[in-house]
């Protein structure tokens, strides 16, 4: 479609996840260079396992809460307590889901980034996770991905 209006066209792509043969096969067997990489243990955490680690509260009137947010009844710890057992949570969250987390979970609105909650998981990583050592020679890094340029 483009190529022949545009023979000149050069594109480079680099990319740690990408098929590079879908790329390949559609702009005619262009060349391609593969620089192998290491790949690094990657363990997954959710926002309730963040939620427990750090005991974030969700303030009820802060900007990240929902504003019809209420305590939950018995019968909804009850029924929340339910489906956090299934294994196919199980298999997520690894862990027991207190009524706290519950309560957190219930309180945040859904439509917002809370960027405290951010910098207190940020925080727990380095001062509880992997904390700073005498005579440690190597620093660490945490990436953080926000959805766009505003977040940043």
């Amino acid at each position: 479609d483009l190529l022949p209006k545009r023979p000149s066209l050069r594109v480079v792509l680099m990319s740690a996840t990408i098929n590079a043969q879908i790329f390949k096969d559609y702009f005619g067997s262009c060349q391609s260079i593969h620089i192998p990489g290491r790949t690094f243990p990657v363990t997954s955490y959710f926002l309730e396992n963040a939620l427990e680690h750090t005991g974030f509260v969700v303030e009820p009137n802060s900007e990240y809460s929902k504003r019809d947010a209420y305590d939950l009844m018995p019968d909804e710890v009850a029924e929340l307590h339910q489906l956090y057992n299934r294994d196919e949570y199980q298999q997520l969250v690894n862990t027991q889901i207190s009524r706290f987390v519950m309560e957190q979970m219930n309180r945040m609105d859904p439509e917002k980034i809370n960027f405290d909650l951010v910098a207190a998981v940020v925080n727990h990583i380095h001062t509880q996770v992997d904390p700073p050592k005498a005579g440690k020679s190597t620093l660490g890094a945490i990436l953080v991905f926000v959805p766009g340029l505003g977040e940043i």
